[in-house]
């Protein structure tokens, strides 16, 4: 079915797959000047700090400037080319020096002042038309710094707000239908964040298997040529690994799941971590890699490890990627006097190609990556990374100069708590491993077989009641999602008989609420796949103490 409006002023056809439709829908070119929107160009050029905005829509004829604020720009002159742009590409287009960009160089201007400095935010519909442009001008070069062009961007959207509130005879039938859109696209987000989920799990059972046995083949006697192999396939698995968390970590930020884990951790544990791990790569591309951390930073703090150690090593990548030779430096500093916390400055220096100015301030935006042909270079780490960094209390900035390099810093605060004290050894321990993959039972029963006098294995939650009926084991490991019984029905069932044994969820499930759910039904710990050895074991003996 296809819809066209006709408007008898023009005597046109509109269809309804097109902008044009969509301007005629809105009935904005026939109207008089608006004081709305006459107002929010005035807030446009207040929020950008220009001396001039203004509203425009484009046509397949010419471009009409809806509302203007201190400007003599006309239809044709440079300024309709910048929204021209901006419409083609649906994009935020900032200019910070008209003479200077090559895209317009060569263009000239009718109008009575020439422009220096355009940032203009696209109009677009409800139905992802765009149909014009919100710009700030001004005569002189000048610059917009993120904070100012998400507020043009929030401006541009209360502009389209404003015209659909206006299409229908009830403005409150219109608020209505956008609070709809707004639900409509949260259970699209839900609905993708679960996609997702489930996509990531079938990818993370697969990759435990390969990193268990990466693991546990690297402790065997191995000649240099099969270590590095050995080295090439972990760094590859954990590739795969950290790229399936980046996407999961994007989807659970557009609906809010995204939750820290507090655990308690060694700081100066995850950079000797990020090192080994990045060191491969690097040595790869004939870079140095330094680490300078105080050796008397032994500090055990509470925090989330997991994305702690995710914030430094997307940075290092990073540096790794963008450097063709020289060094990457990672200098950790703690300039805290309290014994009660831990005040880290850290500083991530690399002699890479450096970041032009103008690009620096989009730095951290998921599309703003240092231009086009760069974008999936960065793939998605520093976007999260500032998500994480701030979620965590913490500022991130950089600077950087072309051809020089490109500084990263970090500052982050840890409450500092008492250090651990290991058990000397695990003696006559008995374990039962609950899993359905004959992959993950065979990787996790030779990462305990040394630590573990007994372990009894079964492939779902039916079996696992029943065997604990019948066996008293000293830790349990549960698997989430199994045929018959799940890991969260077996656990409840263990729980009305045995309250005492520690049961440590091991599930590539990472949802929030999934993570909920196992200390709900009475788990004691929870272990994301894939997981090494020493993790597993930290996690026991936390669990037995």
């Amino acid at each position: 079915m296809r819809i066209a409006i006709y408007k008898p002023q023009d005597n046109r056809i509109y269809e309804e797959d097109n902008g044009m439709y969509e301007l005629a829908r809105y009935n904005v070119l026939q109207a008089d000047s608006d004081p709305i929107f006459d107002d929010i160009a005035i807030l446009a050029a207040q929020v950008c700090g220009t001396p001039a905005a203004m509203i425009c829509f484009l046509t397949d004829e010419h471009c009409y400037v809806k509302s203007r604020y201190n400007t003599n720009i006309k239809p044709g002159a440079k300024g309709v080319e910048f929204c021209s742009y901006v419409v083609a590409t649906k994009m935020t287009l900032i200019v910070n020096d008209t003479t200077q960009d090559l895209r317009f160089i060569e263009s000239t201007s009718e109008s009575s002042e020439e422009i220096g400095f355009y940032a203009g935010a696209p109009l677009i519909s409800a139905r992802g038309h765009a149909l014009g442009s919100l710009c700030a001008i001004d005569t002189k070069p000048n610059r917009l710094d993120t904070k100012q062009k998400r507020g043009l961007e929030a401006l541009a959207q209360h502009v389209v707000r404003c015209m659909e509130l206006r299409i229908g005879s009830s403005p409150l039938g219109e608020a209505k239908s956008f609070v709809a859109d707004l639900e409509a696209d949260r259970q699209a987000a839900i609905m993708k964040s679960q996609f997702l989920a489930h996509m990531s799990h079938e990818i993370r059972t697969p990759i435990h298997g390969i990193t268990g046995c990466i693991e546990l083949l690297q402790s065997s006697p191995l000649t240099e040529e099969q270590r590095q192999l050995l080295e090439i396939m972990q760094e590859s698995s954990e590739r795969i690994s950290r790229l399936t968390n980046d996407m999961l970590d994007i989807a659970k930020i557009e609906t809010e799941e995204l939750a820290l884990e507090f655990i308690r951790f060694q700081p100066i544990k995850i950079f000797e971590s990020v090192h080994r791990k990045t060191r491969l790569s690097a040595s790869r591309k004939s870079l140095e890699l330094n680490f300078t951390v105080p050796p008397s930073m032994t500090q055990v703090v509470v925090g989330d490890a997991v994305r702690f150690e995710e914030i430094i090593r997307n940075i290092v990548d990073n540096a790794i990627e963008y450097t063709e030779q020289g060094a990457i430096s990672v200098t950790v500093e703690n300039w805290s006097n309290d014994n009660c916390e831990l005040l880290l400055f850290i500083q991530i220096s690399d002699t890479g190609s450096g970041i032009a100015p103008e690009r620096v301030d989009n730095l951290f935006e998921s599309v703003g990556q240092v231009g086009e042909s760069h974008t999936w270079k960065h793939g998605l780490g520093l976007s999260l990374t500032k998500f994480l960094v701030e979620k965590m209390q913490g500022t991130i900035g950089v600077t950087s100069e072309v051809g020089i390099g490109t500084l990263f810093w970090i500052k982050m605060r840890f409450d500092v708590q008492q250090a651990l004290e290991r058990p000397p050894a695990f003696k006559g321990l008995t374990a039962l491993i609950v899993d359905d993959n004959a992959i993950n039972q065979t990787v996790l029963r030779r990462q305990i077989t040394d630590h573990f006098i007994s372990i009894t294995s079964v492939v779902d939650g039916s079996q696992a009641v029943e065997v604990c009926k019948r066996i008293k084991f000293s830790v349990i490991f549960m698997d989430c999602q199994m045929p018959v019984m799940d890991g969260y029905e077996a656990t409840t069932e263990i729980r009305k008989f045995d309250r005492q044994t520690p049961i440590i969820a091991v599930s590539a499930n990472t949802i929030k609420t999934d993570i909920e759910r196992c200390f709900e039904v009475g788990m004691n710990a929870y272990l994301s796949k894939p997981v090494n050895r020493m993790v597993i074991l930290e996690c026991v003996t936390a669990c037995l103490r």
